[in-house]
């Protein structure tokens, strides 16, 4: 007969117990002892264990068992198949349609699909009790843990040394402030930021490449100016594993941990109006804020706001133009302006306004005046 396997993979404690590799020696082994073909282990990540339509291996699984590809599913217990009682009915009855035997090893190695259905719901509904009382007991002992200011296990520029203790990473501490200092003073946005570290091959806590989200994360994170906020969002719901942030105004606990100080505390205050005028500028004018050209974020339309974007030449020895992004992303139908600015012209143009500006008598006490007001100001 020919077998799969499945089971989920832990990420917590267990994980020695149940890694894909140990999963995978134990199904062949099972398999040998029964004299079956062993035709695949499927193992999900146990974080995503909640909705099976999440669960790219469940999934594959079904897949394949639609394809007759296997005659026998051997599952370690109820709990790995699925948390839901609904979830759990509605595939089990497929593959019983589809006449694959289903065997779960906790229940011995009898054929599930010849046993009374009241007896797999039974099973089923108390397997998904016990997901909702560990997410219960989870839940709870985060609470705990954060009350008594629970640092986070992964954070970079920290090594991690027990629930509540942390050490700066100096190596990754200054590419913390470097970060910080590319944004604040240099002016870069996440995209820039996000290539300078990936072409230098730095590489984030778990050993990936740098993204746009992790960079504005770790511009976000109040760890780096000596603040700790032990418990920033939730589970929400245990079946299907959604999560939600916890404002900061809704936080039950806040810590003073000078000692995790990477980032003045003005230099990371800087970073979030910085963070916040750009989100707002999105929001109200339809465009990011970009650096990476000399008129990105520059140029507005006159019609419908958005920001010019840099158009790459087409073809050898033409010029780079600029355009309307909201025209070029949404279609004329978005906005009308078709107007192409070369960008030679650009250059000229403002290189004669400059020169005919520094010419002038007052210019010198007018840029002084106006430079002052600004300071003023901020």
């Amino acid at each position: 007969m020919i077998m799969a396997g499945y089971g989920r993979v832990s990420t917590g404690r267990e994980e020695q117990l149940d890694s894909s590799k140990n999963q995978k020696d134990f199904f062949e082994q099972l398999a040998q002892s029964h004299n079956h073909t062993l035709f695949r282990v499927y193992a999900d990540d146990g974080k995503r264990g909640g909705s099976v339509k999440k669960r790219k291996e469940f999934q594959d699984m079904m897949r394949d068992a639609r394809a007759h590809l296997f005659d026998l599913l051997v599952i370690k217990d109820f709990s790995r198949f699925a948390r839901n009682t609904l979830d759990f009915l509605v595939y089990f009855r497929e593959l019983k349609e589809l006449g694959i035997k289903v065997v779960f090893t906790s229940f011995g190695m009898r054929d599930m699909t010849e046993v009374d259905e009241f007896i797999i719901t039974v099973n089923a509904a108390m397997a998904q009790q016990e997901s909702a009382n560990l997410s219960y007991r989870v839940k709870f002992g985060k609470a705990v843990t954060a009350k008594h200011g629970r640092v986070p296990v992964y954070s970079y520029g920290y090594d991690h040394i027990d629930h509540y203790t942390l050490v700066i990473n100096e190596r990754e501490a200054n590419v913390v402030r470097r970060v910080f200092d590319m944004y604040v003073h240099e002016g870069k946005g996440l995209r820039l930021i996000r290539q300078i570290l990936n072409r230098e091959g730095l590489k984030t806590k778990l050993g990936n490449e740098w993204s746009e989200k992790a960079v504005l994360k770790l511009l976000r994170n109040d760890l780096y100016s000596g603040i700790l906020y032990p418990q920033k969002g939730e589970i929400t719901n245990y079946m299907k594993q959604t999560w939600r942030g916890i404002p900061k105004e809704e936080r039950k606990y806040m810590f003073e941990r000078p000692e995790y100080r990477i980032v003045d505390r003005a230099v990371f205050d800087q970073a979030q109006a910085i963070l916040l005028q750009r989100g707002e500028d999105k929001k109200n004018n339809g465009h990011r804020y970009s650096n990476k050209h000399a008129f990105s974020s520059v140029i507005r339309c006159e019609s419908c706001g958005s920001s010019f974007r840099h158009l790459a030449p087409r073809s050898h020895g033409a010029h780079a133009k600029w355009g309307c992004r909201g025209r070029d992303v949404n279609g004329a139908g978005y906005c009308a302006n078709s107007i192409k600015l070369d960008e030679p012209e650009l250059y000229a143009e403002l290189s004669a306004y400059f020169a005919a500006m520094t010419r002038s008598k007052t210019f010198l006490a007018d840029f002084v005046r106006e430079f002052a007001a600004l300071y003023r100001q901020n």
